[in-house]
């Protein structure tokens, strides 16, 4: 913490391992953040774990899927009484689909994205698809 502000610092950590063997590559993460805060006052942090697979069907097809899962937790500044804060935990996970074709310099995607609990809201729901095409010269 710093002793001039009366603030932490914000801080961050991230790991992740990815292994590839023939066709397939699968990978995980694990991070952690907590934004700049006032001393004594409230307090947020979050959480995230992800997990993922890919297929290369052959070298012009690859397909994919991954899991985010990321908890925010909010710890409440002392009330008069009592000892610690209050700590309410909020996860939202992510599903993520994804379809990649190849063709000369040009590339074709779909992705899909189901959230529950999206922003670290309770009850909501978000489904997103994405056409994409990107092109090499």
């Amino acid at each position: 913490p710093s002793t001039t502000t009366g603030r932490y610092d914000q801080e961050s950590a991230n790991a992740y391992v990815k292994y590839s063997m023939g066709p397939i590559t699968v990978g995980a993460a694990k991070s952690g953040a907590q934004p700049l805060a006032n001393a004594g006052t409230e307090s947020t942090n979050y959480e995230t774990d992800s997990y993922g697979l890919q297929f290369a069907v052959n070298d012009a097809l690859s397909v994919s899927y991954s899991i985010e899962k990321s908890t925010k937790n909010v710890r409440t500044a002392v009330a008069s009484a009592e000892t610690v804060g209050k700590k309410v935990s909020t996860e939202s996970k992510i599903d993520h689909i994804q379809a990649a074709y190849t063709i000369g310099g040009a590339t074709v995607g779909v992705a899909l994205a189901d959230a529950a609990n999206s922003d670290y809201t309770e009850g909501r729901n978000e489904k997103v698809t994405v056409f994409s095409l990107a092109m090499a010269f």
